[in-house]
């Protein structure tokens, strides 16, 4: 994973998967831009590959990460 440049946000989050069935952690950069809403820039899960979603489906939380830009933070 490339490192964000300054002006980025990570935002780290613990949530049950409704497709694996366990805690996962995921991890997301956002860049800050002025005057425009903030830009996911990276997106991982501890379980990406692992949980049986196909490459060419997006996961739901990836997706939830996209559409909130207000996901709380814990970790």
């Amino acid at each position: 994973m490339a490192q964000p440049k300054s002006g980025a946000e990570k935002k780290v989050q613990k949530i049950e998967c409704p497709v694996c069935g366990n805690e996962v952690t995921f991890t997301a950069h956002f860049r800050n831009e002025k005057g425009r809403d903030r830009k996911l820039v990276d997106f991982a899960c501890d379980m990406q590959g692992k949980c049986g979603i196909p490459s060419w489906d997006p996961c739901p939380f990836y997706v939830l990460h996209r559409e909130n830009k207000n996901i709380s933070k814990k970790g």
